[in-house]
């Protein structure tokens, strides 16, 4: 009689677990629909994937066909604009930095160019000053300049 109860409660809480003939089939529907979801998210990913890869290589090629640095990044920024929310703010930013850079290096051009200009000038002074000169005071004009490169690692 033991034996008997203990079946039965066991066949009583296995009931719940074995499924029905509509279970069965509501599964089956539900795997179907989770499959096609997982297909039409798989075809969003590849074409996501295939459009980044688009607009990598077109990046690319602008920052490919530009030839000073600067230019380099504002084509790559141009490029970039129809999907890149910061390319005004990058954009901007690369005006002001170039604007500054440039102030900075027309400094520096100036400044080299004077200092060419003061030294062709001294040059042009000491020859000029050589030619009305002795062999002698030639030979001591010459090693005083050697002396003064040296001294001034130029």
């Amino acid at each position: 009689m033991k034996k008997e109860f203990l079946t039965l409660c066991l066949l009583i809480a296995l009931a719940g677990c074995i499924p029905t003939e509509e279970q069965v089939l509501n599964l089956g529907n539900d795997v179907e629909n989770l499959m096609t979801k997982i297909d039409e998210q798989q075809e969003q990913l590849v074409s996501g994937f295939d459009q980044v890869k688009a607009d990598v290589i077109m990046v690319n090629n602008a920052i490919k066909a530009a030839e000073t640095l600067p230019e380099k990044a504002a084509a790559g920024i141009e490029a970039s604009r129809p999907f890149n929310p910061y390319a005004d703010e990058m954009a901007a930013v690369l005006g002001l930095t170039t604007a500054i850079g440039g102030l900075f290096w027309k400094k520096s051009t100036t400044d080299t160019k004077k200092a060419l200009a003061k030294y062709q000038a001294h040059k042009a002074g000491i020859e000029r000053a050589t030619i009305e000169m002795n062999a002698v005071d030639q030979a001591r004009v010459y090693d005083e300049i050697r002396t003064a490169r040296a001294a001034n690692r130029v």
